[in-house]
This record gives C-alpha cells, structure tokens and sequence, in this order.
C-alpha cells in the first residue's frame, strides 16, 4: 500500500466528478445503468432510456426499500422486517454523483450512475449500506474528526465458463504462482492497461497493481482518500471495471475470497488515518502513539462482534488459516502482517492502522463503517490494545477472538449492543436475516466432497 501523503492530488481528481451540488446538465447515453449497492455488495437496479435519467435527480426513480437487503441469490428476504410489514414499499433512489459517468468496458452509449436509497420523511434510508457508513462519518465529524482511508483489494482471474454450465472444480487460472513478478504483469498487460485508463477516466485512485501469491492473483492498491465514502465507492467502481474488461477477454475477475483451497486467499485490507479539523493527523502528533493505541484497542474490542460485516459469506472463513497472512486472532503489531490490525512502517504523516481482516468479498461501506466506528468508541474509551505480537507469537490477550466459522459471527453480530447502537437495530436485524436466509439455503446443499467422503462411511 502506497504511503499517504498522496491525498491531496486526488481530492482534485475525485472532486470534479462527485459533486452533486454542481451538476451540469446529464450527458445523453443509449442507457444509463442506476444502481445501488445491497448489503452482499451486490449492484442492483435497472437501465434508464432517453429522458428517464432525469427521475434519478429530480425525486421520481423509485425502487423498493427491500432491494437492499435481499440475499446474495436476490431473493426477497422476509425476516429483514421491509417486505410484508411494509407492503414492500419503494423509495426515493437519489444519484449520488453529478452526472452519469462512462461504463467504458461496455460501448460509448452505455453510461452508469449510482444511486443511494431515502424512505419517508427524506430520511436516508437505514439499511441502504452506503448511508449506513455516512452516519458513522456523521459521527466522526461531531467530534472534529476525518478519516482518510485507503484499500489493498486482492482478486483471482480465471478463465471465463459459458453460461449455464455447471461450475468447474477448481476453476481455471491464467497465471502462475509468483508473488510480486513483473513479468507475470505483462501477461496480461493489455487488461491492466484497460482497467488503468478506465480507472482514470472514472476518477478511480489506483495507486499500483501487483502479483500475489496465488496463481492467477492480484492487487491492487486504492486510495488514500479523506472521505471514507468515496473510498468505498471506489472499491465498487473497480471491482465493476474489473469483471467487465474480464469478461470482454472472456475471463472472471473473482472477488471470491477463498476459490482455491490449497493457495492463499484474497483480502481487502483497510487503511485508516484520522485527521483533526486542522487537518493534521492525530497519530502523527505528541501524543500520536497513545491515540493510535487507543484507536487499534477499540478495533480489538469489537473485531469478533463485527466480524460478519469483514467474512460475510460461507467462503469467507475458508481464508482464515493459522500460519497463513489472514488473521485468525485479536491481535495487533508494529509492521506485522499476521496481526489483525498492523501499523505500517511510515513517516509521521502516513501513520496509521491497517486492517487486515476484511475479504475481497466483503461490502467495503460496512467493513469501513465498522472499522471507523470501532476506531472512535476506542478513542473515547481510551481502550489499552495491549502487548503488540511478534510474528506469529500472539501474547495473552483479553479481547474476545474472532469466530472460525460463519455461524458463530452470526450470533456474536445478532447478540451485539454495539452493532445495534452503532449501526441501528433495522440494520443489524435485516442483515443477520439476510445472511441466516444464505445459510440456511446453503447448510441445506451437501457438497460433493462430503459425499464422496462420507456416502459409503463407516
């Protein structure tokens, strides 16, 4: 992750193209794609034609409050308490940017606008995940607080499969296994230099692109940026480009975070910094270290609680493996990456956390939301991290480990009074009904591994 004292070439960049209070009229397009983004991460919406563009800014695009928690298949989640209660209502979906913006891994004539969700009262709506992560910045800034937040997103390509066919086992990768090789870059070069040139266009901050361990893998590094929400729109908007310019190769980008059992998986590490209404950063200053302390201790102190919003999926848990550089224990160290929170080698300026327990498959407006929350509850608290870790060697820690498996972040998440006060209970409540729906749908199909182990057993 590149240092942060690169902020201020891309507010610059970024700020052009986001702010909505300056909107021009919109460019003309074949179809604009209006989206938001539901709690799985997933965009969902419909193609705007002609002059409809125009209801996205003037109050009239309207889509169902429920669309934000359905599940990962897109189904009506009933227990989320906005289907039948409500009569599934609709609500106000608000473009959030200035104008459409180019899809440019589809054709000229298609353009893309994200949307965010508002319910009765012009109250953004609860469970829309991007307003969930606005009002923890709320917070942020009632305490003179902003966070500046940068992201290492890691994903596999694989070789495209005709639709309708069934998934292969394993799925075929392009590329070896060779960490940091630049000649491996050059492999497929002409799909990194797409994704660059959209990236720019897109007002996307990639900072570099590497080899990872795993065949097939890479990452890339996004940000720094001092709005946490243009930092997770950035995630989303890459993650689109990168799927898009894959399947024009007749690739997949895989955000999956564990699709090859016998290699690494992928991750999407969160760095964050704060800065005071000086704009100084508060962990570069006198007291600097103690805040920063202060700070990773309230990530610690709720890293279990909040840990389904970092491995929401049943995949999610096949990363954490002991030895491996996915986290598996509360724990913290100075430039070490088998902690769950690192503090990276820096200047004064760039000092920060690092957050290494998030997967590529995680919603990036929660996983910032909950880190930033857990950041601030630490500083108010003036919670004590403890020993950092050496290594692998974890010192005795008093913060409650996080879970190894799927079912119990859901009851530490659905049990939390933090996440409820932190978040809101409507949010927590869809969000554990929307993952218990997945994995009620999934606990219900038995692998094939486990058939061709225990069919014929004992």
């Amino acid at each position: 992750m590149a240092h942060f004292e690169t902020i201020t070439y891309f507010l610059v960049v970024t700020e052009d193209n986001h702010n909505s209070n300056s909107r021009s009229e919109p460019m003309r397009a074949d179809r604009v794609e209006a989206y938001l983004v539901d709690l799985n991460g997933v965009c969902r919406g419909r193609w705007l034609v002609g002059d409809g563009v125009e209801r996205a800014y003037s109050g009239g695009l309207r889509l169902p409050l429920s669309l934000a928690a359905v599940d990962i298949f897109g189904q009506d989640v009933l227990a989320s308490g906005l289907v039948v209660e409500s009569g599934d209502q609709d609500g106000e979906a608000r473009a959030i940017e200035a104008e459409p913006r180019p899809m440019p891994w589809v054709d000229a004539g298609s353009r893309q606008l994200q949307v965010s969700l508002y319910g009765e009262g012009d109250r953004p709506f609860e469970c829309d995940p991007r307003n969930v992560l606005a009002r923890v910045v709320e917070a942020a800034s009632a305490r003179g607080l902003r966070a500046v937040v940068g992201t290492e997103l890691e994903f596999f390509l694989f070789d495209a499969q005709p639709v309708g066919e069934p998934k292969r086992h394993p799925p075929t990768t392009l590329l070896g296994s060779n960490v940091l090789s630049t000649d491996m870059l050059h492999t497929v070069r002409p799909y990194l230099d797409e994704i660059a040139l959209a990236c720019r266009t897109l007002s996307i901050p990639v900072e570099g692109i590497t080899c990872e361990a795993g065949p097939s893998q890479l990452e890339v590094d996004l940000g720094p940026l001092e709005d946490p929400l243009r930092a997770a729109d950035a995630v989303i908007d890459f993650r689109r480009a990168a799927r898009g310019f894959a399947r024009n190769h007749g690739w997949n980008a895989s955000f999956m975070p564990k699709p090859l059992g016998d290699h690494e998986g992928s991750g999407m590490h969160v760095h964050m910094s704060l800065l005071d209404e000086q704009g100084q950063n508060i962990f570069a200053s006198s007291e600097g270290e103690q805040r920063l302390g202060h700070a990773i201790g309230g990530c610690l102190t709720h890293l279990a609680e909040s840990q389904l919003f970092f491995a929401p999926n049943a995949n999610s848990y096949r990363r954490y493996v002991a030895g491996s550089h996915a986290p598996t224990l509360a724990s913290w160290g100075n430039d070490n990456r088998f902690a769950a929170l690192r503090v990276p080698l820096s200047s004064p300026k760039a000092r920060r956390l690092e957050h290494r327990m998030p997967g590529s498959d995680t919603n990036p407006y929660l996983a910032i939301a909950a880190i930033l929350a857990a950041a601030l509850d630490g500083l108010d608290r003036e919670t004590d991290p403890g020993p950092a870790a050496i290594g692998a060697a974890v010192p005795n820690s008093s913060f409650p480990p996080p879970a190894l498996g799927w079912r119990g972040a859901l009851d530490a998440f659905g049990a939390s009074k933090w996440v409820a006060k932190s978040f809101g209970e409507s949010l927590q409540q869809a969000y554990v009904a929307c993952k218990r729906q997945e994995y009620d749908r999934l606990l219900a199909q038995i692998p094939t591994a486990e058939l061709e182990a225990y069919l014929d057993a004992p």
